[in-house]
């Protein structure tokens, strides 16, 4: 660190960067404790759009020189997602800590890897799910958690995108082909539904669609519908998709259900209340997201990547003990990972319907898959026990 800042550096310049992470680290109160030291993409073009928003950032095409090069103490992934693994490591192995966006990666192999040397090393890492920042979903837990409602019986969530989102040039790279809306959105609320519920999945089965994004040139799914059984017996159904036609009330329509023994819970966190007619339409503007407050921006897409960085802050005043070491954050990343790529393993197990335009898939033991994937020694802390 540099005085009171943490330094850092930010390998990937993607759309997000744009959205939330230089707003993040310029212009809300984050900014006073630190201080962006390199900026890294395989781009030299990219790096030259942005390089000017980065003030007194060096620039980097090799994420290993910047780590040996710009004096930093922790860097933030926002590469596409099947890029992350391999960066995560590196950081670890040069004694950097890490935040980097959902997921943590797409293999659960991987992630106990990140876990294991994370534990063994030291080093946070940290999973920038920002949903858990919003406000609404904040409240939602505490309620849960503190045993208004009773007991979690039922919960139905969905998380859907307008068609340009895979289609229309949202991404700097080729993520969309590389993924599908169980890792871009599904990942999102497998994590928030487990931070809400306090409650584990034990058991998955999916279906899934390709119709409209094949057709338009990206070899993934239209829309995943996965079913999930808890540790406690409820059932969790998650639709995610990403082929609204264009012209959908808001970039992404998203919002939840409940049902508990003492209560029912609607929210919808797509319609906040604000209703925007303007040159693109007629949208739904959620102001919790990102909104300007005097000299600072505010909102759940800073503050997520902010107290990410705060917490690696925290972490480095105290030296490292493996009985206190915070491993919490990654074990998020693991668990999403594990959901995500057991409805891939379900889909991967079934059978195809309507010329392969619909996949059915098979039952998916979470324990049983966690161990296949990575040995019964290694899978045996993280196993999920049934209540």
């Amino acid at each position: 660190m540099s005085g009171d800042k943490l330094r850092f550096g930010l390998v990937g310049l993607g759309k997000f960067v744009e959205i939330a992470h230089l707003p993040c680290y310029y212009e809300t109160a984050y900014s006073d404790h630190i201080e962006l030291a390199g900026i890294c993409d395989l781009s030299q073009a990219r790096l030259d759009e942005l390089a000017p928003r980065c003030p007194g950032a060096e620039t980097y095409t090799d994420h290993k020189k910047m780590f040996a090069e710009a004096g930093i103490d922790a860097v933030v992934i926002v590469t596409p997602d099947h890029a992350h693994t391999r960066i995560v490591l590196d950081a670890l192995d040069a004694g950097l800590d890490v935040v980097v966006e959902k997921p943590l990666c797409m293999l659960t192999t991987e992630a106990v890897d990140i876990v294991e040397k994370a534990r063994k090393l030291g080093r946070l890492v940290v999973v920038d799910f920002h949903k858990r920042f919003d406000p609404v979903h904040l409240a939602l837990r505490e309620r849960v958690l503190g045993g208004h409602y009773g007991a979690v019986q039922t919960a139905y969530s969905w998380m859907q995108d307008e068609i340009t989102v895979p289609c229309g040039g949202f991404f700097k790279s080729d993520l969309a082909a590389k993924s599908s809306p169980v890792w871009f959105l599904g990942v999102h609320f497998f994590d928030v539904m487990r931070f809400i519920t306090g409650l584990e999945p034990i058991e998955v089965r999916a279906t899934a669609y390709k119709d409209e994004v094949p057709a338009q040139g990206v070899d993934t799914y239209d829309a995943v519908k996965a079913d999930f059984i808890m540790n406690n017996g409820a059932s969790f159904t998650f639709v995610v998709s990403w082929n609204l036609p264009k012209g959908a009330p808001a970039l992404t329509v998203q919002g939840m259900t409940l049902q508990c023994a003492k209560g029912h819970i609607a929210l919808d966190t797509t319609d906040r209340g604000w209703r925007d007619l303007s040159s693109e339409g007629n949208r739904c503007i959620n102001p919790n997201f990102l909104h300007r407050l005097g000299k600072n921006y505010r909102g759940y897409a800073v503050e997520s990547p902010g107290e990410g960085l705060m917490e690696i802050i925290e972490h480095r005043k105290t030296p490292f003990s493996p009985k206190t070491h915070p491993d919490s954050f990654a074990l998020n990343g693991l668990y999403a990972t594990l959901m995500g790529q057991a409805v891939d393993a379900s889909l991967a197990a079934g059978t195809t319907m309507r010329d392969g335009h619909a996949l059915v898939g098979a039952t998916i033991n979470i324990n049983d898959f966690l161990t296949e994937q990575v040995g019964a020694d290694r899978a045996k802390p993280f196993l999920i026990s049934i209540e």
